[in-house]
């Protein structure tokens, strides 16, 4: 392994779990800052994966909602 490899590889073990924490941290204010500016119940708000997101608002915008061929 390339000695540039190594070092990236090593920097993400040894910071993967400040990494995730950050990302939960971020999810968890933005969501906070959703339910406040729109007024909602935290029940109301559901957080998706991003490919996810995009797969079904053109589903569900589409002539063909319903249509189980095209899922």
């Amino acid at each position: 392994m390339c000695d540039s490899c190594k070092f990236y590889k090593d920097y993400y073990e040894e910071n993967k779990n400040k990494t995730e924490q950050n990302l939960l941290r971020r999810l968890d204010e933005r969501k906070s800052e959703i339910i406040k500016n729109l007024n909602i119940s935290e029940k109301k708000l559901l957080v998706v994966e991003h490919h996810l997101a995009h797969a079904a608002s053109a589903y569900y915008a589409s002539p063909w909602v319903g249509d189980d061929s095209v899922l």
